[in-house]
């Protein structure tokens, strides 16, 4: 059915519906990975063999000409946005879901995209870019088998799980993705089977009819190629079309270097698509904070208020005393409010304490886990900002207790 339905389409979707198996199970038990993967491999196999067909047979009609799509429903299940971006990018590679034109490139600078055309321009000005600003650059290609070819930046980039670093053109790397593995095609162009790849170490492959010999199994030691698979080359030894290409800075001062080096070039900047997507998450949750904290201002004055007339009723014969002495009332409304402030700045030293020793337990800890360095951060503005807030609940919530305690009759206090 998809192979007949392809001849007459000009694109096919196989919707992958939820990120994960579980959110599968949850919310579409009818369906599975497996039911919606194979359908996709089918398609793309059948793109790749018509292709093939029609270069011998011109009468082979075009199959999904226009690739194939997916959909995914987000936010109905609690996969993160990184899971979301690394499984769109797996599909991306895997199924060949988007179709590069011919006259276009695409240049990553850690997920930092532009797409340009292809002219020696733009390589010289890749070219002109300063070392010091990055680690390599890139230069990914296909080879007749549409299999991902990968120009070494750096050998720092990759790390080695057998094998040595190529010392020739003729040498090359085969790269897997983070799941140990690379993909079927890529399986079959080499004639790999199973997945003990060390056993292809040192073996002689063909690519573009150029004979080249496999010296290491790597991986990436980086975020941004661990989705890839695909043969690491020389960028002397492949002359064809450049797919993409990708630039890793050193720094971030250097990412923005390079950026306005290349500030006349199309940008779509995917890694601050994804801060904005995170900033804006942050900012529903500050609002949503600031409803809480209200609520809570609002809950402490009560409290406080109640905790203040408690500790009047408990205080008379004190008030009385203080009346006999000649106190007057706007003294011991003072005192009042004065011993409640008192208490809320010693609460909120105590508070800003606890804070900074959690500060010391929990920043190494999530620095080491996602790389924030200071999630939790206590200075000058903050502590200051404290103090006013504590002083105004303090006088706030102490305020009509203490008024209560100035208007008490001595005559009341001992009846």
């Amino acid at each position: 059915l998809i192979e007949e339905a392809g001849k007459f389409a000009d694109r096919m979707s196989v919707n992958i519906e939820l990120p994960s198996n579980d959110s599968l199970k949850l919310l579409a038990p009818q369906k599975s990975k497996e039911k919606i993967l194979t359908p996709m491999k089918t398609i793309k196999n059948n793109i790749i063999n018509y292709k093939e067909m029609k270069k011998s047979i011109k009468s082979t009609p075009l199959f999904v000409p226009g690739g194939q799509s997916t959909q995914l429903i987000v936010g109905a299940t609690p996969e993160s946005d990184f899971k979301i971006i690394n499984l769109s990018q797996n599909l991306y590679d895997k199924y060949n879901l988007k179709n590069q034109t011919q006259n276009t490139t695409e240049i990553n600078i850690n997920k930092y995209t532009i797409k340009n055309n292809i002219d020696n321009k733009l390589i010289d000005t890749l070219k002109s870019l300063d070392k010091n600003t990055y680690s390599g650059i890139s230069y990914s290609k296909m080879t007749e088998n549409n299999n991902l070819l990968i120009s070494n930046p750096s050998n720092n980039l990759f790390k080695i799980i057998k094998g040595t670093y190529p010392q020739n053109n003729n040498e090359v790397m085969l790269l897997l993705d983070n799941n140990n593995s690379i993909d079927e095609k890529l399986q079959n162009s080499l004639n790999i089977h199973g997945t003990n790849y060390n056993d292809y170490l040192n073996k002689k492959i063909l690519i573009n009819s150029l004979e080249v010999k496999i010296t290491a199994i790597v991986k990436s030691n980086n975020e941004y190629l661990s989705s890839q698979n695909g043969i690491v080359y020389n960028p002397e030894l492949i002359n064809t079309k450049i797919e993409s290409i990708s630039i890793y800075p050193k720094t971030r001062e250097g990412k923005e270097k390079i950026k306005k080096v290349l500030n006349k070039y199309q940008i779509v900047d995917e890694a601050q698509e994804i801060t904005d997507i995170i900033n804006r998450i942050i900012k529903i949750i500050t609002y949503v904070l600031i409803i809480f904290s209200i609520s809570a201002f609002t809950i402490t004055i009560i409290m406080m208020n109640i905790m203040s007339y408690i500790e009047v009723i408990e205080r008379k014969q004190e008030i009385g005393i203080l009346k006999t002495l000649g106190t007057r009332n706007k003294d011991i409304k003072r005192i009042f409010i004065f011993e409640n402030i008192l208490i809320g700045f010693i609460s909120t030293i105590i508070s800003l304490l606890n804070l900074y020793i959690l500060s010391k337990i929990i920043n190494p800890i999530i620095n080491a886990k996602i790389g924030l360095t200071s999630l939790i951060t206590i200075n000058i503005k903050t502590i200051i900002i404290i103090f006013i807030v504590s002083f105004i609940i303090s006088k706030i919530s102490g305020y009509i207790p203490s008024i209560i305690a100035s208007k008490k009759k001595i005559t009341d206090i001992l009846r």
